[in-house]
Order: structure tokens, then C-alpha cells, then sequence
């Protein structure tokens, strides 16, 4: 199989709104597995899949975009950043923002 595959890592938890991630070192991109906070979403190649920590493989369902919103301490200010290309995986137990991209 010529599937192209992309790696993924566990690190620490961080939390926006209700929906919670893991900041993740090894993961070569944005990853989650509720397709509903995403937007601007586009299928997902047919043979693109990703390698999870425990070494199995899970295929993108969808690619999408999706904001995620903070406060900077120093300053009090809400921070908003956008992300672009997020994975969509079914199955997947946790979302994951790649430090990589």
C-alpha cells in the first residue's frame, strides 16, 4: 500500500472551551475526531492515512479549518488562531495540535 502516512505523539493537555487537546510534539499535523468544529471542510485524500501512537493507522475522513480562542494572561486580551488543514479522523481518541506545523 502506498498510502502516505503521518505520525503522532502524545505530550500535555490543554483545554479551549469544551473541547480538549493534547499539544503533541510528534504529530505531523492538527488532528481531531469531532468533524463538527471544523469548517471549510473538503474530503479527505482516498489513501491518506496517519500512524497513531501504538503504531496502528486511522484514514482522514475529512480536512477542514477550525479557530481556537484564548486569553494571554500578560495582557488579558483574547487570542484567536486559526487553523488550517485540520484532520478529521474517526475513531480517533484524541484531538491532537501538532507543535510541528
Amino acid at each position: 500500500d502506498n498510502a502516505a502516512q503521518e505520525s503522532a505523539m502524545a505530550a500535555t493537555t490543554q483545554k479551549t472551551d469544551a473541547v480538549e487537546f493534547v499539544i503533541d510534539s510528534g504529530a505531523s499535523s492538527h488532528m481531531v475526531s469531532d468533524d463538527h468544529i471544523l469548517y471549510n471542510k473538503r474530503a479527505g485524500p482516498d489513501n491518506r492515512k496517519v500512524m497513531i501512537a501504538n503504531g496502528k493507522t486511522m484514514s482522514v475522513s475529512v480536512i477542514g479549518d477550525m479557530r481556537l480562542c484564548g486569553i494571554d494572561e500578560a495582557t488579558n486580551k483574547t487570542i484567536e488562531v486559526e487553523l488550517r488543514g485540520v484532520y478529521y479522523i474517526p475513531g480517533l481518541h484524541q484531538n491532537l495540535l501538532s507543535i510541528r506545523k
